[in-house]
């Protein structure tokens, strides 16, 4: 099972953000679950939490958010009962 890691931060006023997919980073990933996971944890608007706890704790706050390949199956499975799975898309 890879594990999958969004990492979020702001660095000099500006927001970043890294993929871990089993402790390496990757820049693009092109796998279904790893796409899906990006997917999946964009629903959660990083960029707007890590933006707001950064102004509330200050500009070394971290947003770490997890996943696994076995979530990301179920949860295209889940997409695909209800007609919304479209791997093409990179938007949630």
């Amino acid at each position: 099972m890879r594990k999958i890691k969004l990492i979020c931060r702001q660095k000099d006023g500006r927001y970043e953000k890294q993929l871990f997919v089993d402790g390496e980073s990757l820049a693009d990933a092109g796998d279904t679950e790893t796409q899906s996971a990006e997917r999946f944890l964009n629903a959660f608007q990083p960029e707007t939490l890590t933006q707001e706890c950064a102004k509330r704790y200050g500009e070394d706050f971290v947003l770490v958010m997890r996943t696994d390949d076995v979530q990301m199956q179920e949860f295209d499975a889940l997409l695909c009962e209800h007609g919304q799975n479209n791997n093409s898309q990179n938007q949630p």
